[in-house]
């Protein structure tokens, strides 16, 4: 069994989600570990006005490392998908 700090590092390092799930799906310690806290912040899509989001993010580092992906609308279009943790 590997220490937290170790697995911790591991799943950092995987930027594809589909291999993040891969992973998440070989022990229930890295399910734990993957699901939700990097699958739900590794991409975030949103309009400005989500000051919930901004205020998580700003005061809770360790969340906003794990975004690697971030697209903010600046315009109205109802072709654009928001994508945001659904812990929010």
């Amino acid at each position: 069994k590997l220490p937290a700090e170790v697995l911790e590092f591991i799943v950092n390092n995987i930027c594809e989600v589909n291999d993040l799930l891969s992973l998440a799906l070989t022990s229930r310690t890295l399910y734990a570990l993957i699901i939700p806290w990097h699958i739900d912040y590794r991409w975030i899509s949103c309009r400005p006005g989500r000051t919930n989001l901004w205020r998580t993010l700003t005061t809770k580092s360790y969340l906003a490392a794990r975004v690697r992906k971030l697209e903010v609308f600046h315009r109205y279009n109802t072709m654009d998908l928001e994508v945001i943790p659904s812990s929010l």
